[in-house]
């Protein structure tokens, strides 16, 4: 599945960390799609994620992240 394709759906938060945020996909950034009103939100630990998730229920939210990632509990 494209993140760049989700975020464009109104009923989806993206999470990610910092870093991919300027990544390329193959039509967009999400840099590009938060400007463009996609809610896309950098967080500092998959714990900042669930929080995201419990604070907006009636939404589906992705946490995004690529690899080995040292900063997960």
């Amino acid at each position: 599945i494209e993140i760049i394709a989700l975020s464009r759906e109104s009923d989806f938060i993206i999470t990610t960390f910092g870093d991919m945020i300027k990544v390329p996909g193959s039509t967009s950034t999400l840099e590009k799609e938060k400007a463009n009103g996609s809610d896309i939100r950098v967080v500092y630990s998959t714990l900042d994620a669930l929080e995201v998730a419990r604070n907006n229920p009636s939404k589906k939210i992705v946490f995004m992240g690529v690899g080995f990632e040292t900063t997960s509990p």
